[in-house]
């Protein structure tokens, strides 16, 4: 291992791809492959030609970089390609604790044709990205801090990272249910039910957290579903196939309990919500430890309705989530693994819009027409009941849309919730998501904390609830991007202007994207989408000269 290591490139083959740079203590891009040349959402990387496509484009030698770093996954020996040529070799685990406690900082090394790489654990890029991206690792570099981690294929682990012994130890895996219990009890339930196979049930959870909106929790169920976890897993598993093979047993006997589909859904959300904060407060009471700082990675980080039931826990004084805790992040996560392994426990300066740049017309295409437009100019649009795409800058990194890849809209239009859904092609019962001007998000909104990245939930006030109906969900809730000057200048100022139209620095944000697909990267993407006639690229308005219909 090179211990004088500044430059640090990222890679995370399986789904979710992403390639990373980590620069002189600076995250300095994060490529996605579903945000590339239109990909399917939670596109992998068959071939690392998108590697050097990634380094070309943004100007990067390969010889510049210090240490290739690529993320642990469960099948370790990967068949992948090279421009075309099929190569073959060995990274590191999933997990690289289980069932046996390893150094988290201990590689595996290999080469890729003529470039060595390293390569961590998947959980520990994970606990990486959580930690180094966090504020906490800026502000309080000589605090302890937990981070909690919990995936797909495997169980919610806690974890301490010690910045001044250099240290993550393992801490306990606070139950034994792998993350994809969430979906697979839903798929014995309409509308989850249709017959959807790995990776299109990657999809499933987001849309599974906002349906069980529509359904009402049965206590004596949640009770139920417990009883036979505690019958199912009262002993020891050492394997994943173990505990999916308990799971499925668990699933057998809870989907018998008569329930209608939406109420069976709620239960099993609140059960597997009231079991993760029962068992985060055990562990902070077991360690005596109050407001303590708690991040959160992994997939089931995005649950914004667990994200904001954990901020509620005794023990617990501070929760936080990057936002980028999927898979996606771990690209980002391999590159600051390897830096910690060489004792670099300083946090690293980042971005949330660190992916790639959206790619402008060269000429704009017949049947479109271009014109310079301010942002005055596009509140005042907005306000006028106007739809419009926003695609300027660098993308999001993460699933989420905060206003780089983002279609906006006023709230203030009766039906425009249904609008924008048909537009997306997506289910009616999916909510919209309001952003808002920082200062006025808890004159609003209710809830336990801001959040930049829309990962926690919050209450629309009782007296905003009509006027903001078309911002929130069926149940009142909202998941909210609150919105500073100093986070995106444009954006602040936008909702300060169209604020002066409406009285109300709010708007309507969903994600610019074909279903199924990652964000649009080109404005032409865009365009050939068709499905709305208006484009801002930060300075200019494309307007289709007839619209779509």
């Amino acid at each position: 291992m090179t211990n004088n290591a500044n430059n640090f490139l990222g890679l995370k083959l399986t789904h979710d791809g992403s390639v990373a740079l980590v620069r002189n203590g600076k995250l300095d891009f994060c490529w996605e492959a579903e945000k590339v040349d239109g990909n399917r959402r939670y596109a992998n990387i068959p071939d690392l030609e998108l590697m050097f496509r990634v380094l070309r484009q943004e100007a990067v030698d390969i010889g510049d970089v210090d240490v290739l770093s690529i993320d642990g996954w469960r099948k370790q020996h990967r068949k992948q390609a090279l421009f075309g040529e099929p190569i073959e070799f060995d990274i590191n685990s999933y997990i690289n604790h289980f069932p046996n406690t390893l150094d988290p900082f201990d590689p595996v090394n290999g080469k890729i044709k003529e470039y060595p790489f390293e390569s961590y654990a998947h959980y520990i890029n994970h606990v990486s990205v959580a930690y180094f991206l966090s504020p906490h690792a800026k502000a309080q570099p000589d605090r302890t801090v937990h981070v909690l981690v919990w995936d797909g294929a495997m169980m919610p682990a806690m974890y301490k990272v010690d910045p001044v012994k250099k240290s993550i130890e393992f801490e306990c895996f606070l139950f034994l249910l792998l993350g994809d219990a969430y979906h697979e009890f839903a798929q014995h339930f309409w509308p989850f039910d249709g017959g959807l196979e790995w990776p299109a049930t990657l999809s499933i959870p987001g849309k599974l957290m906002a349906y069980t909106a529509l359904g009402k929790v049965s206590k004596p169920a949640v009770q139920q579903y417990e009883e036979i976890y505690e019958s199912i897993f009262k002993e020891a598993i050492h394997t994943e196939f173990e505990s999916r093979q308990r799971i499925k047993l668990l699933i057998q006997q809870a989907v018998q309990l008569p329930l209608i589909d939406q109420d069976a859904l709620a239960s099993w959300h609140e059960f597997l919500g009231k079991k993760l904060c029962r068992s985060v407060e055990e562990y902070f009471s077991s360690q005596a430890e109050q407001d303590a700082v708690l991040l959160l990675a992994g997939g089931c980080a995005l649950n914004i309705k667990w994200n904001t039931e954990l901020c509620k826990v005794p023990g617990v004084g501070t929760v936080w989530v990057p936002p980028v805790p999927n898979d996606a992040g771990n690209a980002i996560g391999a590159c600051l693994t390897a830096k910690a392994a060489r004792g670099d426990f300083s946090a690293v300066a980042w971005s949330v819009f660190s992916g790639p740049e959206i790619i402008l017309p060269e000429e704009v295409p017949a049947g479109w027409k271009k014109q310079p437009c301010s942002v005055a100019e596009l509140a005042m649009l907005l306000a006028s009941g106007e739809i419009v795409v926003c695609l300027t800058g660098r993308a999001e990194i993460g699933p989420r849309a905060l206003g780089h890849r983002s279609i906006l809209a006023s709230p203030f239009v009766k039906g425009m919730k249904d609008r924008l859904n048909l537009i997306k092609k997506r289910e009616s019962y999916r909510p919209i998501s309001p952003m808002c001007r920082e200062e006025a998000v808890f004159k609003y909104f209710d809830g336990p904390t801001l959040s930049e990245y829309m990962l926690f939930e919050m209450d629309v006030r009782s007296e905003y609830g009509e006027l903001l109906a078309e911002a929130c969900h069926v149940d009142g809730t909202a998941r909210v991007q609150s919105v500073n000057e100093q986070f995106e200048p444009k954006l602040f100022q936008l909702l300060t202007e169209f604020e002066k139209h409406t009285g109300y620095p709010i708007l309507c944000n969903t994600s610019a994207n074909d279903n199924g697909t990652g964000f649009f990267g080109k404005i032409t993407d865009c365009m050939n989408w068709g499905r709305v006639g208006k484009i801002w690229d930060g300075d200019a308005l494309y307007t289709r000269e007839s619209e779509w219909q």
